[in-house]
């Protein structure tokens, strides 16, 4: 589970961050990220949190049941556990509106079903 993430640079991630807050229109959302290491959201969190509020002036707040998430997936080797994850974990909160890929990584939006 730690193998190497091919082709993530920050440009890519930048532009995932674009999409998540552009589609948000201003509004609360919420985020997921599948990473490796898979425990690990911290690189995420630190972009919301550098990039989004520099570029976007705000960062999520708690989310609210019908209020969109974002499930962002990086490049990985290991489908059997994404599928689990997404199935145990994500599916259980909300269900998939939509899904883009940006570059080589992939953005689910969800509704939330439950806080």
């Amino acid at each position: 589970y730690l193998f190497p993430q091919p082709g993530m640079i920050l440009g890519t991630e930048e532009k995932v961050i674009d999409y998540v807050y552009t589609d948000s229109s201003g509004k609360n959302f919420g985020w997921e990220a599948f990473t490796i290491p898979y425990w690990s959201n911290a690189g995420w969190d630190y972009l919301f949190s550098w990039y989004g509020i520099e570029k976007y002036g705000y960062r999520p707040k708690q989310l609210k049941k019908g209020e969109n998430f974002f499930v962002i997936i990086e490049p990985h080797r290991d489908d059997g556990y994404l599928d689990n994850w997404l199935r145990e974990s994500m599916d259980k909160r909300g269900k998939v509106i939509e899904e883009k890929k940006i570059d080589n990584i992939i953005v689910q939006k969800r509704s939330t079903l439950i806080n």
